[in-house]
């Protein structure tokens, strides 16, 4: 899928990639209320960006930070980014920590049903466990490349499901 990924971004033109992102986030916008707490990610090389949607916010996504290489995942309102403890951008130590309300959830796959194949380290699937075991949820929203999207991934018994899945060309799921 990471091959897949980076081809099909190698292949785009940035004018094709400027439209691709701006169709992805009004598929994103469909289900998120402006006055939402938005969580978001900062992107890799090949993964689509969820920039235009946290644009479109009253206020600063805010992003997934990490105190060290432990699971433990939280999100802090975005500020200074510096390198986390796996060398991505992340809230400087001092931002505020945020329980968002919407979640945009990065991926290597997911289906049209809401299963999401992440990077493997179970960061979200955790975070997602301890919000619903407290009762404060967030809606979230897989966002993909279109090439992302496969029929059937394999789910383990503490993969928690997408809400939504927005790709450039359609937004899955039930408004």
């Amino acid at each position: 899928m990471r091959s897949e990924r980076r081809r099909h971004v190698a292949s785009m033109s940035d004018d094709a990639r400027a439209k691709a992102l701006s169709s992805a986030a009004h598929n994103v916008m469909q289900v998120i209320w402006p006055e939402a707490r938005l969580g978001s990610y900062a992107p890799t090389t090949y993964e689509i960006d969820p920039g235009p949607c946290e644009v479109r916010q009253h206020e600063p996504a805010a992003l997934p930070w990490f105190a060290d290489r432990t699971p433990n995942m939280i999100f802090r309102a975005c500020g200074p980014l510096v390198a986390g403890p796996w060398g991505l951008p992340q809230p400087d130590d001092d931002c505020e920590e945020i329980e968002p309300d919407v979640l945009i959830v990065p991926l290597l796959a997911a289906t049209a049903a809401g299963d999401r194949l992440g990077q493997g380290g179970g960061h979200y699937d955790r975070y997602l466990e301890r919000r619903t075991k407290a009762g404060t949820r967030p809606r979230t929203i897989g966002l993909a490349w279109d090439c992302q999207l496969v029929d059937s991934l394999p789910t383990e018994p503490w993969d928690v499901p997408l809400d939504f899945l927005a790709t450039p060309s359609r937004l899955y799921g039930a408004p």
